[in-house]
């Protein structure tokens, strides 16, 4: 009988013990961090962990910097990517990963200084990535794509593929501000004008719009060639500037300051005459459209007979 009941008792005893095993074992994985890359940036920065027992999904587990939280853009049981939070003053902080009750060892990230926004960046003439940008995003809407000049207008501290430029349009004083964000390596246009806010369309809270002042009006530059003279009447008269093929057509023989420069631009071509003005020193356009130059006159002087047949 005796031996009968300690058997029984073992058996009990050996079910309590397989009990307490498989719940310690098939309970959840604690959350290690076995890296952050990188181990140092400034706030608005992303991150890398690595590591494992992060669990499949984030639900409501979330990344610790000390005690702040930090924005998670992805997550998965061995990596989670975050976006160190811009809040945050210089100096080492302790990350962890807490999931459920539960916390990861802990691992150190420097958080750097925002270098202060460089002033003199302002009025800088931007590479012609987003020029394109805002180029196409004129000519989607069939306005025009020459005359235009552009500018850095503001740069996001946080998060540098963010940035406002400016543009002036030629007999226009009025600035446009452009809101620019680059995806991918590409910049799109996110709003054009001056009637919209950055931080609706999604851009970071330190992106502000910097007034300006319009530049002051600079005399056009004298025309040294006859093409010059031909693109600066052009651009007087509205008509479009590029895309001409320029060519002598004929020089007078009677007075060698008078010439007829013959245009073709898509397969439309234009004669303009032409005249080198001695007291100016420079060439001007008398007319287009000839010969004959019907009532033309330079000084009081009539278009040499050559040129007008």
């Amino acid at each position: 009988m005796m031996k009968r009941l300690l058997v029984r008792g073992a058996t009990v005893l050996f079910a309590v013990a397989v009990a307490g095993a498989l719940a310690a074992g098939c309970g959840t994985p604690t959350p290690t961090i076995t890296m952050i890359s990188p181990t140092s940036g400034p706030g608005g920065s992303d991150a890398a962990i690595t590591g494992s027992g992060f669990g499949r999904s984030q639900g409501t587990d979330k990344v610790l910097f000390s005690r702040t939280e930090a924005k998670v853009l992805s997550w998965t049981d061995t990596a989670i990517a975050v976006k160190v939070p811009s809040d945050l003053q210089p100096g080492s902080y302790m990350v962890k990963v807490a999931v459920g009750s539960t916390t990861s060892n802990q691992v150190a990230f420097v958080v750097k200084a925002t270098a202060p926004e460089d002033a003199s960046r302002r009025g800088e003439i931007e590479h012609n990535t987003p020029v394109k940008a805002m180029l196409s995003y004129l000519q989607a809407r069939g306005e025009p794509t020459s005359g235009y000049s552009f500018q850095v207008n503001a740069v996001s501290g946080s998060d540098p593929d963010w940035k406002i430029d400016v543009s002036f349009y030629t007999g226009n004083p009025q600035p446009a501000y452009w809101l620019l964000h680059r995806v991918n390596g590409s910049w799109q246009v996110l709003a054009y004008g001056t009637d919209w806010n950055p931080q609706q369309l999604g851009a970071p809270g330190d992106l502000r719009i910097v007034p300006v002042e319009p530049p002051a009006p600079v005399p056009p530059a004298k025309p040294d060639t006859q093409a010059e003279a031909v693109q600066a009447y052009l651009a007087s008269k509205g008509r479009p500037t590029d895309g001409w093929v320029l060519t002598v057509g004929k020089t007078s023989s009677q007075d060698g300051n008078w010439e007829v420069i013959h245009g073709v631009r898509d397969g439309s071509g234009d004669n303009f005459l032409v005249v080198w003005n001695n007291m100016l020193g420079n060439w001007q356009v008398l007319a287009d459209g000839g010969p004959p130059w019907t009532g033309v006159q330079f000084k009081g002087k009539d278009v040499p007979s050559d040129l007008n047949r």
